[in-house]
């Protein structure tokens, strides 16, 4: 199975996008879908870098920015893989 096709595969899987970062009335991050059901997709707990900043809100970020994202990083991927002729994870 290719890394496009493993994607797709978690992605029809996976609480549907968009997603995005929040923060409730306490201060903590947590992860949504901005769907009608407004789901939390994920909470994170308490995180602190080697200068005791957060990086909750970084991985938050990442996390809905790739999420957000994952249609066109899916057919990127496709088209390396038409290129290359490999498509298998390894």
């Amino acid at each position: 199975m290719s890394v496009a096709e493993a994607l797709e595969r978690l992605a029809a899987l996976a609480t549907p996008g968009p997603w995005s970062v929040c923060t409730d009335a306490t201060g903590d991050t947590f992860v949504a879908s901005m769907t009608d059901s407004a789901e939390t997709v994920c909470e994170f707990g308490a995180g602190e870098d080697d200068e005791g900043q957060s990086s909750l809100d970084a991985d938050a970020a990442l996390i809905v920015a790739l999420r957000n994202n994952l249609p066109t990083i899916i057919k990127a991927l496709k088209a390396l893989e038409r290129v290359d002729g490999e498509g298998e994870t390894k």
